[in-house]
């Protein structure tokens, strides 16, 4: 009960910051040749990240799996080391 007491409000305090986040970019969605445009720079500065930070594309399996295995200071920095880009 306790727990409920607690993440009740906080959840209730996330889902409505989601309501405004949705708002705010469905006002503020891309058009004309930005829809173009969009998606190309956003994929850029993903493929940019990636290159030090590898997992982000992957599924999550990887990230999970060194997260609870809790083999490292930083879940993304864990393919720097040889021992998880050895797995597939």
């Amino acid at each position: 009960m306790g727990f409920a007491i607690v993440a009740g409000p906080l959840i209730g305090l996330l889902a409505a910051a989601l309501v405004r986040v949705v708002g705010w970019v469905a006002h503020h969605q891309l058009r004309a040749r930005l829809v173009l445009v969009g998606p190309m720079l956003a994929f850029s500065l993903l493929g940019l990240l990636a290159i030090a930070y590898p997992l982000l594309l992957g599924n999550g399996k990887d990230l999970t799996h060194e997260a609870f295995l809790s083999t490292g200071t930083k879940a993304l920095d864990c393919c720097s080391r040889s021992s998880c880009s050895s797995r597939s």
